[in-house]
């Protein structure tokens, strides 16, 4: 019988967009408590292009030979952080995120043709447009509107927006198995594919 596994793809961040990501929790944390929002471990930040779910075992190499077939065509991709965000809104906050954007759609492009081979094997495109984001906080249960959040939420974002302009070279995908755990997801590279 084969093990089944909680998969996604996701580009892997360099170094420097991982340390602004602190840097920006840490200045976000004066503001924001850990009684409203839980903050995302660095070890668990990451860029996902294309979650596939629950995944046999059998299918994980069909997976790599989609991923070596779009990564030969991608060349070294320049990405930036971007502004702060929430998912759904502000006034049903749910996850706090940093938007990351690429020169010339590289991103995109690149979670297309992914979303197009996998597509071949059966793994279903995605519904939802493509917004790549970092999660780097989930809120805890409801926002009272009256709590100082929602007042301060500009001023968050005009803080975090501040970290913008840099771009910084993206080389390589993975396949990252997810086991739900009580302390939160670990996370487990199987497998890497440099552009």
């Amino acid at each position: 019988m084969f093990q089944e596994h909680r998969l996604f793809i996701t580009l892997d961040l360099p170094d420097e967009i991982c340390g602004e990501v602190v840097r920006i929790q840490a200045d976000l944390k004066h503001v924001l408590d850990e009684s409203i929002l839980r903050w995302t471990r660095i070890q668990g930040i990451h860029l996902t292009l294309k979650f596939l779910g629950t995944v046999k075992e059998e299918s994980i190499s069909s997976i790599q030979d989609c991923m070596i077939k779009v990564a030969k065509q991608q060349k070294h991709m320049q990405i930036e952080l971007r502004e702060l965000g929430i998912f759904p809104n502000v006034k049903r906050p749910k996850v706090l995120w940093c938007g990351i954007s690429s020169q010339s759609d590289g991103l995109l492009n690149l979670q297309t043709r992914l979303d197009g081979e996998l597509g071949k094997w059966g793994f279903p495109k995605e519904r939802r447009t493509f917004v790549p984001h970092l999660t780097i906080g989930r809120f805890r249960g409801v926002i009272n509107k009256n709590n100082h959040f929602l007042n301060a939420f500009q001023g968050i974002r005009e803080k975090g927006s501040k970290s913008c302009g840099q771009f910084v070279s993206a080389r390589s995908i993975s396949l990252i198995k997810s086991q739900l755990h009580h302390t939160g997801s670990i996370y487990t590279s199987l497998f890497t594919v440099p552009f």
